[in-house]
């Protein structure tokens, strides 16, 4: 009994005992460690994904989205920039009027395919991933570019060879459908998957280069192809033809402009090819101008597609002057000999516009409104090949008309060139080829 109680004692003491010692200190677990992500340093661009990065400080987390968002843009941008250059400078077509609208659509889409930002926090900074899952935006774009094609490519083979407004709006609605898929570069992919955009545009291309290469406009009187220039307020008519069928065209816009205008005037061609025009009569300062009509291209077309082509109209010219015109006439000659005189050309000048313009001539020069300048060169024929052969002499002369109060230039024109001969004076073979100029001059300006 009594060893009982020694061990009940023994185990109550050491209770006791423990209990009076100091307890040890808690463990407290030490803080995980930050774990940087791989992509904080290291995000390439593979096959799938586009990366975008963006670091701010703390204090301005509240807009990282905007920006991770807006450098993603900024890279597609840059890619899509660079890439159009390349494919401008090497087809010599010009993308400036599609550039933006293109990028605002290519941005659009693509955008869709954005992933959700991925975030990080260290010490000092907040960073951002966003993705660009270009794998998927490719596939997407390129079921869409095949069926776009096709519509396209059938759209084209309808083309004609017929100048036609009907061959005109193909041309426009197949490049409407393909336009904004022109333009995909490294960024998104490795591969020209434009390049049957390209080879179509250029094809289109080539096909307004050639109507605007066989359409010609001319004058119905072969006086006003000979000498394009008329009074104010006269009525003239216009033919339109294609070159390559010799057949009239028929409903083709026609702009009537000049610099003296601020707007232009559009016609359209009646059914046997004729234009109809009266002249617009002049202002009170001016005292002639040019004129000029064209194939109204931004109208059969678009400016765009016009400037995208550099597609660059004919354009036949026409110079207006007053009625019954007071005139002023300088002439100088250029001649092999000064003592020869080009009175002939000047007389048959005169009276070519005493004729077909009513004009009157003033010794001087403030006392008229416009200006004739009348330069003549006559050349010898240095090639005569013996004395049994006659002396030989060129004459040709250049026309040019302008306001007398400007001094501005309206009218310039090479009128012909003629020879004359004579056996046994080289100074009479000169006053022949002038005398000849000035029978070509009646005959075919003044008619």
């Amino acid at each position: 009994m009594m060893r009982y109680i020694i061990h009940i004692f023994s185990i109550v003491l050491l209770i006791f005992i423990i209990s009076c010692t100091s307890k040890p200190s808690p463990v407290i677990p030490s803080a995980p460690k930050v774990i940087k992500p791989a992509w904080v340093e290291n995000h390439q661009n593979d096959s799938v994904y586009v990366y975008s990065v963006y670091k701010v400080e703390k204090k301005e987390v509240s807009n990282l989205n905007e920006l991770v968002h807006n450098q993603m843009k900024k890279m597609i941008e840059d890619d899509y920039l660079n890439h159009l250059k390349s494919i401008a400078d090497s087809t010599n077509l010009d993308f400036s009027m599609y550039r933006d609208a293109i990028l605002e659509k290519r941005i659009l889409r693509a955008s869709k395919y954005f992933t959700k930002p991925e975030k990080f926090i260290d010490k000092n900074h907040m960073y951002a991933l966003l993705k660009f899952d270009k794998k998927s935006f490719i596939k997407a774009f390129e079921n869409d570019l095949s069926d776009t094609l096709d519509i396209a490519r059938q759209i084209i083979n309808n083309i004609s060879d017929d100048i036609s407004e009907k061959n005109f709006k193909r041309i426009s609605k197949s490049l409407g459908l393909i336009i904004n898929y022109i333009g995909y570069g490294s960024l998104i992919s490795n591969n020209d998957i434009d390049k049957e955009v390209v080879q179509l545009i250029l094809q289109l291309k080539k096909i307004t280069h050639n109507y605007n290469d066989r359409i010609q406009l001319e004058y119905k009187s072969d006086y006003l192809q000979k000498m394009p220039l008329v009074n104010e307020s006269k009525r003239v008519i216009l033919i339109s033809k294609d070159l390559l069928s010799g057949k009239m065209l028929s409903g083709l816009w026609i702009e009537a402009g000049s610099k003296s205008f601020d707007e232009s005037d559009l016609l359209i061609s009646k059914e046997n090819g004729s234009i109809e025009y009266q002249v617009r009569s002049l202002n009170q300062i001016a005292n002639g101008y040019e004129f000029h009509f064209n194939v109204a291209f931004n109208v059969l077309l678009n400016d765009d597609l016009v400037k995208l082509f550099n597609l660059n109209p004919k354009k036949c010219k026409l110079s207006v002057m007053p009625k019954s015109p007071k005139m002023f006439f300088e002439n100088s000659i250029n001649n092999f000999d000064n003592s020869l005189k080009d009175l002939p050309v000047v007389d048959a000048i005169k009276k070519c516009f005493e004729k077909k313009y009513s004009a009157s001539f003033s010794n001087y020069k403030k006392e008229s409104s416009i200006t004739i300048e009348l330069d003549v060169i006559t050349e010898e024929n240095a090639d005569k090949i013996s004395k049994i052969y006659p002396n030989f002499v060129h004459a040709s002369g250049h026309l040019t008309i302008t306001d007398s109060n400007s001094n501005k230039e309206f009218f310039n024109q090479k009128v012909f060139e003629e020879s004359g001969s004579d056996f046994n004076s080289i100074e009479k073979a000169g006053i022949n080829s002038l005398k000849n100029l000035a029978r070509v001059v009646s005959l075919n300006i003044c008619g």
